[in-house]
């Protein structure tokens, strides 16, 4: 061969494939009945039990706006424009700082406080002394203990009163503010301590509710093993044993003016029994999960519950009829507690939030942030027009109608509250997790006593949790039911005295309160 020709390049084929104009389709597979039904139902289970079910969206930043805007208008309409206020007179011989010398009071006030004033109001606050003092005058003081007169017709926010008598006022000469000074700290009064005198046993599981006739002759629990008894209160024995429930009860509650027994459980139900037949006379249907919560109100014919699906239900007693669906909370409703005045009805949640609602118009007149943790308990006090809720973070104190926080407890908890109920005198008692009992003075928030439940023989330490408690009639008697299926009996100690069991406790220093 020749190496001077070139090598020529094999020519590929390329072979076009033609397709029928018509191609047959696959026909699709028919299905069959059971098939279409699984489906259908498939289709109509997702559109009601959606996959973020009980979550919400994040709402647009201009509703966050808005909202933060309502809550700055609410809270601060009244001082918001002082620094800015165009009714001063004018000032006799403004001087404007010397920036360049040594640092003035006016710019430590300014670097003290982190708040960035007008020039103005800087250049007045040393030469208005007179004018600060009308104002330290009429400051916002409340006290808590003058505010306690009962409901009011109006559900608007009270107006706040001026400095009270026991308040002292010092300062206010050239270069030194103006200080109030609060009154001492009233000293709590003495309780006798309580100490246990019966355990009762019969249920098979968690007992998680309990409540106290009016009559003060029985009181009713509900347990983890699907039943509700009735017990009697003076001798302890059991009287009755209502089954019904096909999951967990976790609430019962007795009505004062009907013999009605109203129960819920985590089976979705909440019934209504008739306590002279022994059955159940009404079911209420609605709760897409387990039911939490239970309380009837004392006057209007209406009984309240909350649950997972994290609203509030308001049912008719009689019609069975769903009033108002409660929705607001993020999280389940585990606490709800009714009064005669407003609001009406408060209800606590795992979202930290207390919400007080209007039952006029369905809908919350107020939202209460304060706590950290999960309210699981709620007590309204018998004579003061006050509410406390309890949570693992503290235990605290709530004005009614506006929900306007009071003040603390004295001691953070040692666990989750679980249960948390008041007496006519005065003594709150809270349940926790751990096993732990405490009782408080309402008036000061001072514990005067802690002690720990003896877990029942045969159960182990961790089974001392207390899941509810109530006082009798009378506030002589507390009843509280455990986790290790058993209901004790706590009275107060009939030989204690002041000198045996004297009252422990160490007035703190108090935060005086400069105003400028």
């Amino acid at each position: 061969m020749d190496a001077s020709k070139p090598n020529k390049k094999k020519k590929t084929r390329r072979v076009k494939f033609t397709l029928p104009d018509e191609v047959e389709k696959p026909k699709p597979k028919e299905l069959t009945y059971l098939q279409r039904a699984y489906l259908r139902n498939v289709l109509r289970t997702n559109d009601m039990f959606l996959s973020n079910y009980g979550s919400q969206k994040k709402p647009p930043p201009e509703l966050v706006k808005y909202r933060i805007s309502l809550k700055a208008t609410a809270e601060y309409a009244d001082v918001k424009d002082i620094a800015n206020s165009s009714q001063r007179g004018p000032s006799r011989g403004k001087r404007k700082p010397n920036l360049a010398g040594p640092p003035s009071k006016k710019r430590n006030i300014q670097s003290k406080s982190g708040l960035e004033l007008p020039a103005s109001a800087l250049e007045n606050l040393q030469e208005d002394e007179n004018e600060a003092e009308q104002i330290a005058s009429k400051l916002v003081v409340q006290d808590a203990a003058t505010e306690v007169a009962g409901p009011k017709n109006s559900t608007q926010v009270a107006k706040y009163q001026a400095l009270p008598a026991a308040w002292k006022k010092s300062g206010g000469g050239p270069g030194n503010s103006i200080v109030l000074h609060r009154p001492k700290r009233i000293k709590p009064s003495w309780h006798p301590p309580w100490k246990i005198y019966k355990v009762l046993s019969g249920h098979q599981g968690w007992v998680r509710c309990v409540d106290v006739d009016v009559t003060n002759d029985m009181f009713v629990t509900g347990s983890a093993d699907r039943t509700i008894k009735i017990w009697d209160l003076a001798s302890g024995d059991l009287r009755l044993t209502l089954t019904g429930h096909t999951d967990h009860v976790r609430g019962v509650k007795l009505s004062k003016r009907h013999p009605y027994l109203f129960s819920c459980g985590l089976d979705q139900t909440v019934k209504c029994w008739d306590l002279t037949m022994n059955k159940v006379i009404r079911n209420y249907h609605g709760h897409l999960s387990g039911v939490f919560c239970l309380d009837v109100h004392p006057s209007l014919e209406v009984i309240m519950t909350g649950g997972r699906d994290s609203v509030c239900r308001v049912w008719d007693i009689r019609t069975k009829a769903q009033i108002y669906t409660l929705s607001g909370h993020k999280n389940t409703v585990c606490s709800v507690a009714s009064q005669d005045g407003a609001p009406a009805v408060v209800t606590g949640s795992h979202d930290n939030t207390i919400r007080c609602w209007d039952l006029a118009m369905g809908r919350p007149s107020a939202v209460l942030t304060h706590h950290k943790k999960s309210v699981r308990s709620l007590a309204f006090h018998h004579e003061e027009y006050t509410f406390a809720s309890g949570s693992g973070d503290n235990i605290k104190v709530w004005k009614c109608p506006e929900g306007r926080f009071v003040r603390n407890f004295e001691k953070k908890p040692p666990s989750i509250t679980n249960a948390m109920c008041i007496n006519a005198d005065n003594v709150v008692a809270t349940g926790h997790d751990t096993g732990q009992l405490m009782f408080w003075d309402w008036k000061t928030g001072h514990c005067f006593q802690e002690t720990f439940s003896t877990p029942q023989a045969g159960s182990i330490e961790s089974e001392a949790g207390i899941q509810a408690m109530a006082f009798d009639q009378t506030g002589s008697r507390l009843i509280t039911v455990e986790t290790d299926k058993s209901i004790k009996i706590w009275k107060e100690d009939e030989d204690a005295t002041t000198e045996t069991h004297p009252v422990k406790y160490k007035s703190k220093l108090r935060r005086v309160k400069k105003v400028f």
